[in-house]
This record gives C-alpha cells, sequence and structure tokens, in this order.
C-alpha cells in the first residue's frame, strides 16, 4: 500500500492537485482523527488504519481534549467581562 501511496501523491503533485508535505504518517492521522469524530469504535479504527489500540486511543484522547477545550472556551463570556471594566 505504501509504494502505491506514494506513486499517487507524487501524480497528484505534479497535477496540482495536493500540495508539497502531505505524508502517509499525516493522512493516517488524519483518518483516525475523522473516524473518532465520527463515531467509530477502537477497533474499527484499528482495522482501518492499522495502529495499535494504544495509539488510536491515545488519538482518541486528544481529539476529545481538543473537543473539550473549545467548548470550555466557548463558555466564556469575554463580553460582559469587557463591560464591566
Amino acid at each position: 500500500m505504501r509504494s502505491n501511496f506514494f506513486k499517487v501523491i507524487r501524480a497528484l503533485k505534479r497535477e496540482g492537485t495536493v500540495a508539497p508535505g502531505l505524508t502517509f504518517h499525516g493522512l493516517r492521522s488524519t483518518t483516525v482523527v475523522m473516524l473518532v469524530e465520527a463515531g467509530c469504535d477502537d477497533a474499527t479504527i484499528q482495522a482501518v488504519t492499522g495502529q495499535s489500540l494504544a495509539m488510536v486511543a491515545h488519538s482518541r484522547r486528544q481529539v476529545n481534549r481538543k473537543k473539550l477545550a473549545a467548548r470550555a472556551i466557548g463558555r466564556l463570556n469575554f463580553d460582559e467581562e469587557s463591560e464591566a471594566d
């Protein structure tokens, strides 16, 4: 799969379809994030990406941490704070 991936990426770069810097690892990481956000379980993500369950769990924690942080920041009301000054 990896050799085919690089052949396709080279062709897409020549066509200008993808920017330089796209990597196999980066594509796999993006796929994990998308699958986590789609609600897939760890075993399914592992089957699709070939990552270990430990790595999938790590990626899931990172995605969930970012969601929780964004939700928390969204709860802050900066307008009220600036009106009090």
